[in-house]
């Protein structure tokens, strides 16, 4: 029951001082205590005083005279900011394309969107509370466990992840690890953002299967190709051109029987017809070499390299060629040598027809682990137009077709121009210690 707290009787008999107001609480009765409230009428001001059992007033002390620094609090916010706060956080967080959540130190997921909801097929209430880790795949969650126990993500950082959604469907991320933000204290949480690359991953797959499918098939092609070649070669070579032979032979010897009764301008006939054989006969070797060369099967690379290029020399002579090799037989796989040759062939006849050179160099080497044959010269050079651009040119096709042989056989080709200073083609294959 609620008591005045009163005035010990003496008091009560003398009255209470103007103003005086009693105090009540609930329980005993305190000592008798009066609270006077006197004002200063000039200022308007009260000033709270407290009079004990004996009279004696006892004032209260001002705010300002309290001790600490109340300008340190930090200011309420008013609930409806707060409310303003958190429907704007909402409204980003659920309108992002990409999955948000906030995690906690222990990587519990505290909050997610409905984008990750959606792409991990599991509702909003699934997901709070579960741990991040339960939702990755096992080598996955290993790796991120032990990338935040070395501390790589305190201040932010991406990883790529490998999510697990309903019924095990495995989902391939891109994750940005943001920090939040704390006043004085490290991190007890982050921002996790979430991009689903799965489809993008599996069009790089298929792309990367189509290039091995087409590098294969380019292959295959190359190696019919050759195939048909050294056939035709054979068939000029060792059938039309033995077959022309033996006509050259033989009206040879008609000649040589009737060479007494023929007047000198049916011998002169004679004798052209001859020669006309004998052209078409070089001219059909010079295909067939073309085509493949038989030093190449019967020889090696090395000879036809030295074949060609006195070939090459003694139809430009304008242009000076110089050769270096530094490999022996045994070192250039039996795989390499029809594509060290077809690029030679197909360099030193672009130098010839467009670079305008005066001097060639051609290097075949084995350099550590791996061979390399270049093709440099002082022309032109090539235009600096996209090879795209050039893809109707003879060059051009010619450029692709090096291109595809080299690649093909496993190696990497470049090629570098100088400007006006020339050009500098380089193949460069894998070498697997010896002739396979």
């Amino acid at each position: 029951m609620k008591q005045p707290l009163g005035l010990p009787p003496d008091v009560q008999r003398a009255g209470a001082p103007a103003g005086a107001l009693p105090l009540q609480h609930v329980g005993p009765p305190f000592p008798s205590l009066a609270v006077p409230l006197p004002q200063d009428l000039s200022s308007g001001r009260t000033e709270p005083q407290a009079h004990r059992h004996d009279r004696e007033a006892v004032p209260f002390p001002r705010p300002e005279q309290r001790e600490g620094d109340l300008e340190r609090l930090p200011p309420v916010r008013p609930e409806r900011t707060l409310r303003s706060d958190e429907a704007k956080y909402r409204l980003l967080a659920e309108n992002m394309s990409d999955g948000f959540a906030l995690q906690d130190e222990e990587g519990r997921l505290r909050d997610v969107n409905g984008a990750l909801c959606r792409m991990l097929g599991y509702r909003r209430d699934e997901l709070l509370g579960t741990i991040v880790y339960e939702l990755l795949s096992r080598p996955c969650a290993a790796d991120l466990r032990s990338r935040f126990a070395e501390g790589r993500y305190a201040r932010g950082g991406r990883c790529e992840a490998e999510w697990l959604g309903r019924e095990g469907r495995r989902i391939h991320t891109h994750m940005s690890l943001l920090p939040l933000p704390t006043d004085d204290e490290p991190s007890r949480g982050y921002c996790v953002i979430v991009t689903d690359v799965t489809e993008r991953r599996q069009t790089e797959r298929a792309l990367r299967r189509s290039k091995c499918e087409l590098r294969l098939l380019s292959a295959q092609l190359l190696a019919a190709q050759e195939m048909e070649r050294k056939r035709i070669a054979y068939e000029l070579h060792d059938r039309v051109g033995q077959s022309l032979s033996a006509i050259k032979f033989r009206v040879e010897s008609g000649i040589a029987m009737i060479e007494g009764r023929l007047n000198s301008a049916d011998l002169a006939s004679f004798q052209a017809a001859v020669e006309r054989i004998q052209s078409v006969v070089e001219d059909v070797r010079r295909i067939a070499m073309d085509l493949r060369p038989s030093t190449l099967d019967d020889l090696g690379i090395l000879p036809t390299i030295a074949w060609f290029c006195r070939e090459f020399r003694d139809v430009y002579r304008h242009i000076e060629l110089d050769v270096d090799i530094a490999i022996t037989e045994q070192q250039v796989p039996v795989g390499l040598k029809t594509a060290i040759y077809r690029v030679l062939q197909e360099a030193l006849n672009n130098v010839a027809k467009h670079a305008g050179a005066s001097r060639v160099w051609v290097n075949l080497k084995k350099a550590g682990e791996r061979i390399e044959f270049t093709v440099r010269d002082d022309g032109c050079g090539l235009d600096p137009a996209p090879a795209a651009c050039r893809e109707g040119t003879a060059r051009g096709l010619g450029l692709t077709s090096m291109q595809e042989r080299v690649e093909s056989s496993g190696g990497v080709l470049s090629v570098t121009s100088n400007g006006n200073r020339g050009t500098l083609l380089r193949a460069v294959w894998p070498w697997a210690g010896g002739a396979a």
